[in-house]
């Protein structure tokens, strides 16, 4: 069977897999990503299908190298190669879909960030052209106000790829989600405000800059951080992106009266 190409944010990926159901799974999951343009990158994947029903549990582990990285967990295998542009991921979990997703979302936070970006922590909500990047760790409501935006365009109500692009912040849609979400559509917009949610029964936007933003960003960058020679290069780009991108706490309750104070800004 032929690769799959799989485009976020113009970054290409080729997947490809020995087991041809699985590869049928997989391009399904990502019909709305598929690109026609050759891939930058190659990412083959050995998976036992159907599912085993049964393994150990264990928590993947990930061991940072000088071209990338290596798993190894009960049932997950894999690495990857920034410098040989190619991955290989190695499946015989009872859940083989969601630990690909998990290891893509590692290839695109790592090949985002070689491209002067990152993956972000964020619903992306475009109103008006503009791109509202709602943030904050699980459980904040970024879920929430995504289902709450009906007539928006959702990127994704979770994750994120932000390119800079001259002074702006470009955000793209991912295609990481799950049937609890909503589900996301392809497209682009620049950032326009970064809202950094918080529940509360009023309605009000609270100012957010210097080391508090900074840190604020940082919670939201996933995996990466994990590796110190990323560190200080992410805290220059979440550093910038806040010096580019008006900043706010958002209070908000669960209806979509937080629109009367967001939009006004867009």
């Amino acid at each position: 069977m032929r690769a799959f190409v799989l485009d976020i944010a113009g970054i290409r990926v080729a997947l490809s897999s020995s087991q041809p159901l699985f590869m049928q799974a997989l391009m399904q999951r990502y019909a709305d990503f598929h690109s026609a343009f050759p891939a930058q990158y190659h990412l083959h994947i050995d998976a036992t299908w159907p599912p085993a029903h049964s393994h150990p549990p264990g928590e993947i582990g990930l061991r940072w190298e000088s071209r990338g990285c290596r798993f190894d967990a009960p049932g997950v295998q894999g690495r990857i190669d920034l410098d040989a542009e190619h991955a290989s991921l190695r499946l015989t979990s009872p859940t083989p879909l969601e630990d690909a997703e998990y290891f893509l979302r590692v290839v695109y936070a790592l090949l985002a960030f070689r491209a002067g970006g990152v993956l972000f922590h964020a619903a992306g909500i475009v109103r008006h052209e503009s791109a509202c990047l709602f943030f904050g760790p699980s459980g904040s409501g970024k879920t929430t106000v995504s289902a709450l935006s009906p007539n928006a365009h959702i990127l994704n109500d979770d994750l994120v790829l932000l390119l800079p692009h001259g002074d702006a912040w470009i955000a793209h849609a991912t295609p990481f989600w799950n049937p609890t979400q909503v589900q996301p559509r392809p497209g682009k917009a620049q950032v326009r405000l970064l809202l950094r949610l918080v529940q509360s029964p009023d309605v009000r936007l609270e100012p957010l800059y210097g080391a508090t933003g900074v840190a604020e960003l940082m919670a939201c960058l996933p995996v990466l951080p994990t590796n110190p020679a990323y560190v200080v290069t992410l805290f220059e780009r979440a550093r910038t992106l806040l010096e580019s991108v008006p900043a706010y706490r958002l209070y908000f309750r669960k209806d979509a009266t937080f629109w009367r104070v967001v939009e006004p800004l867009l």
